[in-house]
């Protein structure tokens, strides 16, 4: 079934399997113990403290809604973000095993870096992304569907396929 909990102060997760949904909000940071199975939707709020759920035997597998600070999330199956909102200048993080698919909206972190890695497939931006330091990374290549800006360093990594732009600029400063 699903799984509801919420914290007036910081959240650890703890491990093990959710048959349903999960919905966790808390007013600080969300952790956890061990590795997470859900089989519905995940909805994770923080307010503005971190998410970090970094386990490498997680698996998410519906749909994703992710708000907070810095948030840094895996998953050994697929990664499929809906939505993302962070709090200015805050890290991002994320990482799916099968596949990784990023919500259609802008992603920016400001000062702080963007790492994106999708290790069963292409990773495809839909929007514009903006961070400090981007590292980009997709095992069957990296198409980019919008504007790209990098404040700092700008790795691109693709391990079977090409990197590509379909549309919008690329700017490293």
């Amino acid at each position: 079934g699903d799984l509801t909990v919420r914290s007036g102060g910081a959240l650890n997760l703890g491990q093990g399997t959710i048959g349903g949904a999960l919905g966790a909000t808390a007013s600080g940071a969300v952790t956890q113990a061990g590795a997470l199975s859900v089989s519905g939707t995940s909805g994770v709020n923080a307010g503005t403290g971190a998410i970090t759920l970094t386990q490498a035997a997680n698996d998410f597998g519906g749909a994703v809604t992710l708000s907070g600070g810095a948030i840094t999330m895996v998953s050994a199956g697929a990664l499929d973000v809906a939505s993302l909102s962070q709090s200015a200048n805050s890290t991002l993080d994320l990482q799916g095993g099968t596949g990784l698919t990023l919500p259609v909206m802008t992603i920016d972190t400001g000062s702080a870096n963007v790492r994106l890695v999708n290790l069963g497939g292409a990773l495809v931006t839909h929007a514009r992304l903006a961070g400090h330091d981007v590292s980009l990374s997709g095992r069957d290549g990296v198409q980019l569907g919008a504007d790209l800006q990098a404040g700092g360093a700008l790795s691109l990594v693709s391990t079977n396929a090409a990197i590509g732009q379909s549309a919008g600029s690329l700017t490293v400063t």
